[in-house]
């Protein structure tokens, strides 16, 4: 790995996001508690939280509108004796309604469609898949960080920028 991409790399875990968005959507103390020991009711909060904490660690990519079950799995541990998870989490995604690419303001709550299918994609992981464990992965690059990491790359080689400009 180039040194010019280890300055960009990103790792966090699950609880680490969850504690930001809790904060970011200002959800009072006397609610957090349940969400610190990982139970996660079916309300409108709790779809916010989720979504906000997926796009915290880049599992939704807002730019392209899809949620990266890939990334998703990271935060999961199967039971070493259950050889069905895989199965049943993914029939559990085939029922999932994908309403990612619905209308982004329905009513007055922006991505409602998206809030709603990340929340059942979510609850499919967190039924079916595993528990949520303490991991910290990587996070995927942005594209604006890709940006950022070749024009850094072309300035350190000399590589004009016009030229870049054709990849």
């Amino acid at each position: 790995m180039t040194s010019a991409l280890k300055h960009h790399i990103l790792t966090k875990s699950w609880n680490e996001a969850q504690t930001d968005c809790l904060e970011y959507l200002q959800i009072k103390s006397s609610r957090v508690v349940p969400y610190l020991a990982h139970h996660y009711e079916d309300n409108k909060t709790t779809k916010q939280l989720i979504f906000c904490i997926v796009l915290n660690l880049r599992i939704y990519e807002s730019t392209e509108n899809v949620l990266r079950v890939e990334l998703l799995r990271q935060f999961f541990n199967p039971d070493v004796d259950d050889t069905l998870y895989v199965n049943r989490t993914n029939e559990c995604l085939l029922r999932v309604r994908n309403s990612l690419n619905e209308d982004c303001f329905y009513g007055k709550t922006p991505y409602f469609g998206a809030i709603e299918s990340v929340h059942e994609m979510f609850r499919c992981f967190y039924h079916y898949y595993g528990n949520l464990n303490r991991n910290a992965p990587q996070l995927p690059l942005t594209a604006l960080e890709m940006q950022q990491i070749r024009q850094e790359c072309a300035k350190i080689v000399g590589i004009p920028e016009g030229l870049l400009r054709i990849f």
